[in-house]
């Protein structure tokens, strides 16, 4: 542990007086439902002045701590260069099933207003705020992954407390697990624009204005594919102003092997309020910082990038003008919702009117994409029913076999080997008439049949024995191999 570390249990430190460094604290378990007593780390620069510090609230992703994220992001170095506190929050414990370390991103009950996960982020920032000298106008949060989608969800229901916030590799708010990409073998679905942004209002602490968002992803992300980057944009665009928001640049990067287009849409004085950073190959994870578990250090340093974006934003400049820039009229058809932009004209007699979009074309849009996600639901349901169905086909043809085991006839006439010429079955024997003499043949044919049997018997005690196992553990090894497929494919996020 760090030399400067600070426990739990020292008193309030004093922000003029304190050693600058890292400390290490538990939250309380607040009184929302879900709430959890919840491991944090917290770094305060040693260029930290007299004034309030802005604070940067960092989420790590699935088989991660928080001393991972800490480590792979370096945003420590970034805080110390430019001023800032960072708090780095552990999930630490979860009731339900899921991957090592998850913040709970599609679960109901951890991303809505006073509840769960979501709830106890802010209070650990608040804890933040009344132990150090914290700009509560300057709070901002990010996170990687699982971590990105959290941080997508705190800002909607906390969108009047949090000046603005990063997502890397996040999804949109109130999305499934079936938006991660080869989970249960099949390819990402997603809810349709329109019942995200209604999720969104309804969780909403002001459903008309939502904080700035930075989304950083990739098109080659093996995990979350882009789509789900491409998601989350749109709906910040439709739930913010779509009248008022336009493309403001895109502007073309390159660094060493690294190429990714940097998007900035809306205007406030210098400000975007939705900018995305799409990279066009690297693979799912952190990219610059430091090496460790999904991590990408060659690549460019987006926690600076991001910082770059945060100090732009605070509580008291969140306003959106009705001043459009449409300079660029190439990137429009980057958008999957229909934006609408007001253009600029000389003549400030002259009324401007904004352009009507076909609202019929877009419903069709929104009710095809919603036709596709019940046709992939369709055909999760079909392939879980069909494995069912071979179990349940496998069990009977168990049972078949067991209770044929005593019996000679299912024997011999089993495929499982050839049986001998001279042996008859109790169904191919026939019994002759007795006419005459019937005592004397009967003694004679007794005492033929008795021979006979014993030779059956030896020939049967030969016969190779039909291997079979009990109706469970056949069906047991059929659903366990169906449920490891499963497991695998949930724990690459």
């Amino acid at each position: 542990m760090d030399s400067n570390v600070s426990q739990q249990g020292s008193a309030s430190p004093d922000i003029s007086s304190i050693a600058t460094g890292h400390f290490d604290r538990t939250s309380e378990q607040y009184s929302h439902p879900h709430s959890q007593k919840r491991q944090y780390r917290i770094y305060i620069p040693t260029s930290a002045g007299e004034g309030p510090l802005p604070l940067v609230m960092v989420l790590h992703g699935c088989e991660q701590t928080h001393a991972d994220i800490q480590t792979i992001s370096q945003f420590d170095q970034v805080a110390e260069q430019n001023g800032f506190a960072v708090v780095y929050p552990f999930v630490t414990k979860y009731p339900d099933f899921r991957n090592i370390n998850c913040w709970g991103w599609w679960r109901e009950e951890q991303i809505s207003a006073n509840s769960g996960e979501v709830e106890d982020l802010w209070k650990i920032a608040e804890e933040v705020i009344d132990e150090f000298n914290i700009d509560r106008n300057s709070v901002h949060i990010t996170g990687l992954s699982a971590g990105g989608a959290m941080a997508a969800a705190a800002l909607v229901v906390h969108g009047n407390r949090f000046a603005s916030g990063a997502a890397v590799a996040g999804l949109a708010y109130g999305e499934t697990i079936y938006a991660v990409q080869q989970l249960f073998g099949g390819r990402p679905t997603y809810q349709s624009l329109e019942n995200t942004v209604s999720k969104m209002k309804s969780q909403s602490r002001d459903d008309s204005t939502l904080p700035p968002l930075c989304i950083i992803h990739s098109q080659g992300d093996n995990i979350v594919d882009i789509q789900a980057g491409k998601n989350l944009r749109d709906s910040w665009l439709q739930f913010l102003s779509p009248d008022k928001l336009s493309v403001r640049s895109t502007e073309e990067h390159e660094q060493d092997d690294s190429h990714w287009s940097h998007t900035c849409y809306g205007i406030a004085e210098d400000r975007a309020f939705v900018e995305t950073i799409f990279f066009e190959k690297l693979r799912h994870g952190w990219y610059g910082g430091e090496a460790g578990s999904y991590s990408f250090p060659d690549a460019p340093d987006i926690s600076s990038l991001m910082w770059t974006f945060f100090e732009k934003h605070s509580l008291n400049k969140l306003e959106i003008t009705e001043e459009i820039n449409t300079s660029d009229e190439n990137i429009h058809d980057e958008l999957d919702v229909p934006i609408v932009s007001l253009p600029v004209l000389d003549s400030a007699e002259i009324e401007i009117q904004p352009p009507e979009y076909n609202e019929e074309e877009t419903h069709a849009e929104i009710d095809n994409m919603q036709e596709e996600e019940e046709i992939e639901l369709a055909e999760t349901e079909a392939e879980d029913k069909s494995r069912n169905i071979r179990a349940e086909e496998d069990e009977q043809i168990v049972l078949q076999a067991e209770d044929g085991l005593d019996s000679p006839t299912n024997i011999v006439n089993s495929s499982n080997f050839d049986a001998p010429k001279d042996i008859k079955t109790v169904n191919q024997k026939e019994s002759a008439p007795c006419v005459n003499n019937c005592s004397e043949g009967n003694t004679e044919e007794s005492s033929n049949s008795d021979t006979e049997q014993q030779h059956k018997d030896q020939e049967l005690d030969k016969a190779p024995k039909l291997e079979t196992k009990s109706p469970f553990e056949l069906s047991s090894q059929n659903i366990f191999s169906q449920f490891i497929k499963r497991i695998k494919t949930w724990f690459t996020f």
